[in-house]
């Protein structure tokens, strides 16, 4: 039998990638909306539509520090002006009257009225009392920003589904949006299990390590503005039985690294259904991460039960977790991005591989370096990437300049 045939064979009661994440897709959360503050809003996704309340800008405004004049009198020839008053920002302007006559005005602040044209500083001379233009090149309205040129009022600005940043922040203040709807948050817990597991202080004896899934999964939702309760259970099933049940009583999401494979102490795949949460995947054909568990409660729990070696975990949160949050929260972004694969790769199972790759620009095409780790409990390769390379299980070679979905992490 062909290599390949043999591996089609024993991975043929697995889903593939695509499978699993249509799945995903039908088994969105719903955990509603709340009203944030503008200090609590930025990283957060809309759930509503923001319109402007007044015009962009809101008058005509000086974009340059100068003088306000008529430029129908600078047109006719007239050079010198006298300077009948001062508009700074943040004032109501005094009105240009006299048409041989021109206003200091700063940036920022409304045009007076009766000017039309604003000529910057280092175009004249100024002596305090009058000035001389000194420049032949103008154009009337220069150096005017005009009411409504940029937004209309009522025009819509920001609308359900974005994430706000730091520009989106700036819109909300402008319009004086104070209390902001967004989705709310699921209440989370990451329960790490593995019996060789102990804590990030301790001094591990030779047969144990430190906990650090958590810690990954827990930064990757940190930056979704999600602070997940860390828990440690160990492999005994009575003792997973009751830490379980407890979360679940009390959480929306549950993430789970470890015990979820073929082997004797193994309970999960048995014990979560036994809890409510129905089976909707377990296993899909990749690597890392083949024994993935994904379920749901009629009530709507969730549960991502997720390999325990490191670079499983981060491979699925980022693929599958990450983006199923996102969508769950109703942003409409894209799950990943694509690049420009900078040297070949041969892959040669049939199924879909996450290999980790470092990113670089050259000359605004974003490549992307493989960075093959030895395994997936190579942990200290990570830090020399920047996320994963999504390589189909269609193919088994990947050219130098293939295009590729990239998950950072």
């Amino acid at each position: 039998m062909h290599k390949n045939s043999q591996v089609c064979a024993k991975i043929g009661f697995m889903i593939s990638v695509e499978e699993a994440t249509q799945l995903l897709n039908l088994h969105l959360a719903d955990w509603g909306s709340e009203n944030v503050s503008l200090d609590n809003a930025l990283g957060r996704i809309l759930r509503e539509s923001v319109v402007a309340d007044r015009d962009f800008p809101p008058f005509d405004r000086v974009a340059m520090d100068g003088v306000a004049l008529r430029f129908a009198e600078w047109s006719a020839g007239l050079r010198r002006f006298d300077v009948s008053g001062e508009a700074p920002a943040g004032i109501q302007p005094p009105t240009l009257s006299e048409p041989a006559s021109v206003v200091e005005v700063a940036t920022g602040a409304v045009l007076p009225p009766g000017a039309d044209t604003v000529v910057p500083y280092e175009h004249l001379q100024h002596d305090g009392k009058e000035v001389v233009i000194v420049t032949e090149k103008m154009m009337k309205g220069q150096n005017v920003h005009r009411q409504g040129s940029d937004r209309r009022k009522g025009d819509l600005l920001l609308y359900s589904g974005q994430t706000i940043g730091p520009a989106e922040m700036g819109v909300l203040a402008t319009v004086g949006k104070t209390t902001i709807e967004v989705g709310r948050l699921p209440k989370t817990a990451i329960l790490n299990t593995g019996d060789e597991l102990v804590s990030t202080e301790a001094t591990p004896q030779p047969w144990e390590i430190r906990m650090s899934n958590g810690w990954v999964l827990n930064s990757l939702l940190q930056k979704k503005g999600i602070s997940p309760t860390l828990f440690q259970g160990n492999d005994s099933l009575i003792d997973l039985k009751i830490i379980v049940k407890k979360i679940l009583s009390e959480y929306n999401l549950l993430i789970i690294t470890g015990g979820v494979s073929a082997g004797k102490r193994d309970y999960l795949p048995d014990l979560l259904p036994e809890l409510g949460i129905k089976k909707v995947f377990h296993k899909v054909a990749q690597r890392p991460g083949k024994p993935m568990w994904f379920g749901q409660s009629e009530h709507g729990q969730t549960v991502f039960a997720l390999p325990g070696n490191p670079i499983s975990t981060t491979a699925c949160a980022c693929r599958y977790l990450v983006p199923w949050i996102r969508r769950s929260l109703k942003s409409n972004t894209f799950d990943a991005e694509h690049v420009i694969l900078g040297e070949q790769i041969v892959f040669e199972p049939s199924m879909t591989c996450f290999m980790p790759a470092s990113l670089e620009n050259r000359q605004g095409r974003l490549v992307a370096f493989p960075k093959p780790s030895n395994g997936s409990g190579d942990l200290g390769k990570l830090p020399e990437a920047d996320g994963f390379l999504e390589l189909p299980a269609a193919n088994t070679v990947f050219h130098e300049d293939t295009v590729l979905d990239f998950y950072r992490f």
